[in-house]
């Protein structure tokens, strides 16, 4: 499994915003092949935002990325927040109800 990890700036007051226009792109996002899920954190006081997505593999990591650079610029637009970064890793671990080695 793979995953691409993106951190943003935010106008405090516009978080509500960020979070329903990253809505509509995790829709988008859906139908993307090799998509397992991915996760919004926001940090309220800051404005610090990210975002994790989560791929099956590299490839469909990969073939996500244009249209997911256009999603983070369109979410981010309305809401007058910029990309800091955008990094993408091999998950090595699962954590939870119970722990695993994920790799291949």
């Amino acid at each position: 499994m793979y995953a691409r990890l993106a951190r943003y700036d935010v106008p405090p007051e516009h978080l509500d915003g960020a979070v329903a226009s990253f809505e509509e792109a995790g829709r988008g996002l859906q139908e993307l092949e090799g998509l397992v899920g991915g996760y919004l954190l926001v940090d309220a006081e800051s404005g610090r935002t990210l975002t994790i997505t989560l791929w099956d593999d590299q490839r469909s990591m990969d073939a996500s990325g244009t249209r997911a650079a256009a999603m983070r610029q369109h979410a981010l637009r309305d809401a007058d927040g910029t990309v800091v970064s955008v990094e993408e890793f091999q998950v090595a671990l699962e954590f939870g109800g119970h722990t695993r080695d994920v790799r291949e």
